[in-house]
């Protein structure tokens, strides 16, 4: 055997250990939690995209509910329950299938992860990616429950996958570009936080086209073919709702974040109360919407809302540096732990609070000395997190002194990390919402920790 397909050989046994692995943990430890406790696969979101799914299945309309086949389904978008609704048409109103397939996407995201940092940085940077990724609390939790997170990251990771495809190569662009703006819809009617995602995507590839003098006619004909599925996808949901409600919103859960979240948020910080104090208050100002449509009050959710944020933008910013920081931080220990069945799920405070204001003596006494596991747990969370950011952040610096060529892609990739910091900054931030940048984090971290020089794409 020459030296060339021992090494091909070499890398697919890693690989293929790295995802069966990742499998057998995965489902294995799923399995065991059902059994114990079924119900630790719910989160408070789930009931809705349950319901949702079986008024699919069951009346083929998106309702609330099936005791509700009247009451369009405004708030959640259709992807996550047309997913479940056809699991349980093909193998019975069930949650386990829902989330054994959803373990498998799991680890498919591992394998897209190893592919996309192969084809951009090489081996070595692919299979300490795919390590990275296996290491994270937040992706593990988060896929072996009924919440959007595991098939939200699939679609967004495919839809940057064919960015970057884009970028580097002009053969198959049509391919590309329709792929790109496919998965990036689809990725939205899983979960709206990505509606605005499109329009920075157009201008990194209009700014592309300027920095690197290509013939606009191309340049067009891509921007085309990748918000034509958009356009047809999202469009088509946004007359839905216009036909059921009267209101062309996408999702009217934005208008219930800005008021009743940023907003509450917003109030809580300036007058010195709780934030449920503040969520009280604004209640009370509302006028009477008794005679309102669904489609009034939240258009009028999301003025006010939009209207504190205008009024008070230095206590807004101060809000989103928070969150950011929150969401980036959140070591997860405490979802990991609670999944488990290790620590109570009802008990919100983890070591990471509880280090900001215990005493150092009762401190040490409740998590090091009393529950040392979860010390460990979070001690583990935390140290990732951190080497997770700081290898990232260094690697930002290695490519933008390395080949011209690395850059376009690592700039698109960031602009993507930063759109969902931004559009993810709120009172309700926190590691749940970190799931989907989780892969290209994991990306730029392999890439910092990886010493030798990188081959040019």
């Amino acid at each position: 055997m020459d030296r060339k397909n021992y090494k091909f050989i070499k890398e697919k046994s890693l690989l293929i250990a790295i995802l069966i692995i990742n499998l057998i943990l995965r489902l294995g430890i799923f399995m065991i939690n059902y059994y114990v406790d079924p119900s630790r696969i719910l989160a408070a979101d789930s009931c809705d995209y349950d319901n949702s799914a079986k008024a699919l299945l069951y009346l083929g309309k998106f309702s609330v509910s099936p005791d509700k086949p009247d009451s369009p389904q405004l708030v959640r978008t259709p992807g996550y329950p047309f997913f479940i609704a056809l699991i349980y048409a093909i193998f019975g109103e069930k949650y386990f299938p829902v989330i054994t397939i959803q373990i498998f996407l799991n680890v498919l995201t591992i394998l897209l992860t190893y592919l996309l940092a192969k084809k951009l940085w090489g081996l070595r940077v692919a299979l300490l990616s795919t390590i990275l990724l296996s290491l994270d609390f937040t992706t593990f939790t988060y896929s072996q429950m009924l919440l959007t997170e595991t098939l939200f990251t699939f679609f967004l990771l495919i839809a940057v996958t064919r960015g970057i495809y884009l970028i580097l190569s002009n053969q198959k662009y049509i391919k590309n570009a329709l792929l790109l703006g496919s998965f990036s819809a689809l990725a939205t009617l899983v979960r709206p936080i990505s509606y605005y995602l499109i329009y920075p995507i157009l201008i990194f590839f209009i700014v592309a086209r300027v920095y690197c003098c290509k013939i606009w006619r191309k340049t067009l004909f891509k921007l085309f073919l990748i918000i034509l599925p958009w356009i047809i996808l999202i469009g088509g949901w946004q007359l839905r709702n216009f036909y059921v409600s009267g209101s062309f919103d996408f999702s009217y859960i934005e208008a219930v974040d800005l008021l009743f979240y940023r907003g509450a948020e917003i109030i809580a910080i300036k007058d010195g109360i709780s934030r449920q104090e503040a969520r009280e208050k604004i209640i009370q100002s509302l006028p009477k919407l008794e005679n309102w449509s669904e489609a009034m009050r939240y258009r009028y959710f999301k003025k006010e809302g939009l209207s504190l944020i205008l009024q008070h933008p230095f206590i807004y910013t101060k809000v989103m540096l928070k969150s950011i920081f929150l969401l980036l931080i959140a070591p997860a220990d405490t979802e990991f732990l609670a999944y488990l069945g290790i620590k109570d799920r009802n008990e919100k405070v983890g070591p990471l609070r509880d280090l900001l204001r215990l005493p150092l003596k009762n401190y040490i006494k409740k998590w090091i000395a009393k529950r040392t596991l979860e010390f460990i747990v979070f001690l583990f969370a935390i140290f990732y997190l951190i080497t997770l950011y700081i290898t990232a952040t260094y690697s930002l610096y290695k490519i933008s002194t390395g080949q011209k060529e690395q850059i376009s892609p690592t700039i698109f990739i960031f602009i993507i990390i930063l759109y969902f910091l931004i559009i993810s900054a709120g009172p309700e931030a926190g590691a749940r919402l970190r799931v989907p940048l989780m892969p290209f984090f994991c990306l730029l971290s392999a890439r910092g920790c990886v010493k030798n020089k990188i081959k040019n794409i």
